[in-house]
């Protein structure tokens, strides 16, 4: 029984002495803490305020005195007013300065200190920017105005994501509303300032199957590229900077590579733009194209008897570019392609030369067209260069509808047998009436005719003088 009440006294006395230990502890520790939510720095007024508060100490409770003294001078206080409320602000604190803040309590007329030592700095305050600008927009993106100075940030899923010195933002929703601030970050003499804040959607994303066909060239010049336009397509010559609904790509330098990609046009204020097509190159040409003209190009019939039963040969000559320039594209050349004669629908060809520039071919006008003047009519075709094949050789096409170019040529008789007779026994009379009388006019026109009929008058004089009844023997 006494053991018992022993130990009983001993408990007693040991809870005793923990209390007592403690009430102690807690009269001489640190039982508030002063963070940045109760002591902070007042940035319109330029005051430190610092939030009321009390400590229970041995069951009574204690208003906590502050002080403010400046960090690197602790002889320098700041004075210390109350508010209707309690709370302490501190005035006139020197800008560029950092002050420590304390708190203590006054227990049988000892001083104790009950908070931590908390500093702040006092800076100057700037004005919040002018109100962020959307500078460009995607799907997943959002980069704003940037502004020398500031810092940014976004909310995302209601939540403030840390400030970034970046004023792009990746990574985001397609279609989705973001609110973004800005304000200019803290510096060693002011504080960072209120934010600007502005609302930016993101654009509708682009389907990355939605691609137009490779540019198809139309024409091209030595200054001029030109693709086929399509409807709700748009295109690009230098790499997408810019870009064009109309095909044609004007003041390029001649002999020269430029590549042109292609994209479905949108709406820039409600969707990402589209992809565009891989490149196609294209090269401008070296030179002028040729322009061929069918007033260059002649038909002639061979001359002669041109019998009606036998071949008459037919030359055309046709107008395409000179030797000394390769075919590029946009070259252009006339083809005589056939022709037909009087009387006749049936079309008849030529066999061109190597170089393409005269075409040749026989005909018969036919015993129906004896001693008649038939036409000839050339049709010509207009060709174009476009460029070359898959093989690398030159192909054209043809440009319009066919042209026609006529020829008239006399056609004598039907040729046989006694046409040979009767032409023998012309060029007989045409020697005798044309031909020889001809040539004697000729050594005739040789002869010195005056010095002829002088000597024969000089002739008469003498023989006047003469007896010539005496040389006749009279």
């Amino acid at each position: 029984m006494k053991l018992t009440k022993r130990i009983l006294s001993l408990l007693m006395a040991m809870l005793m002495l923990c209390s007592g230990m403690a009430i102690t502890a807690s009269a001489a520790g640190e039982t508030y803490t002063l963070t940045a939510d109760n002591c902070y720095v007042d940035i319109e007024n330029v005051e430190i305020f610092v939030k009321a508060a009390t400590v229970e100490i041995d069951g009574e409770e204690y208003a906590v005195v502050f002080s403010a003294t400046q960090a690197d001078d602790a002889t320098k206080e700041l004075r210390a007013l109350q508010d209707t409320k309690g709370n302490t602000v501190f005035t006139n604190p020197v800008t560029g300065k950092s002050y420590k803040i304390q708190g203590t309590v006054t227990v049988a007329e000892k001083e104790t200190l009950v908070t931590n030592t908390f500093t702040v700095e006092v800076l100057k305050s700037k004005n919040a920017p002018a109100a962020p600008v959307a500078k460009k927009i995607t799907a997943t993106t959002i980069e704003i105005s940037s502004v020398s100075g500031c810092e940014y940030r976004i909310k995302v899923d209601g939540e403030w994501k840390e400030w970034q010195k970046s004023n792009a933002f990746t990574g985001l929703d397609a279609e989705t509303a973001y609110a973004i601030e800005m304000r200019y970050a803290k510096t060693a003499t002011h504080y960072a300032s209120p934010a600007a804040a502005i609302t930016v959607k993101t654009l509708k994303a682009a389907d990355p199957e939605y691609i137009p066909a490779l540019p198809e060239l139309v024409n091209k010049t030595e200054s001029t590229i030109t693709v086929k336009e399509v409807e709700n397509v748009e295109f690009s010559i230098d790499g997408g900077k810019t870009w064009q609904e109309t095909g044609e790509f004007k003041g390029l330098k001649a002999d020269s590579t430029y590549s042109i990609i292609a994209r479905y046009v949108y709406d820039e204020l409600e969707q990402e733009a589209n992809v565009a097509t891989a490149p196609k190159a294209f090269i401008t040409n070296a030179r002028a194209a040729y322009p061929a003209d069918i007033k260059k190009c002649t038909v002639s019939a061979s001359d002669g008897d041109n019998y009606a039963n036998e071949s008459i040969k037919l030359t055309v000559n046709a107008d395409t570019a000179p030797d000394k320039y390769d075919a590029q594209y946009g070259d252009t050349k006339y083809v005589p392609v056939h022709y037909t004669i009087t009387g006749s629908t049936e079309p008849l060809y030529f066999n061109p030369s190597k170089d393409g520039k005269v075409y040749t071919s026989d005909f018969t006008p036919g015993e129906s067209n004896a001693n008649k003047e038939i036409t000839v009519t050339v049709y010509f075709q207009k060709f174009k260069c476009r460029g070359e094949d898959d093989k690398g050789e030159t192909y054209w096409i043809a440009e319009g509808e066919p042209e026609v170019k006529t020829c008239k040529v006399k056609v004598g008789e039907v040729h046989n047998f006694f046409t040979d007779v009767k032409n023998f026994f012309l060029g007989i009379f045409n020697f005798l009436f044309n031909d020889l009388p001809a040539k004697i006019n000729d050594l005739i026109g040789e002869f010195d005719i005056t010095g002829m009929v002088e000597g024969l008058a000089g002739l008469t004089e003498m023989l006047g003088g003469l007896d010539l009844g005496g040389l006749m023997g009279e």
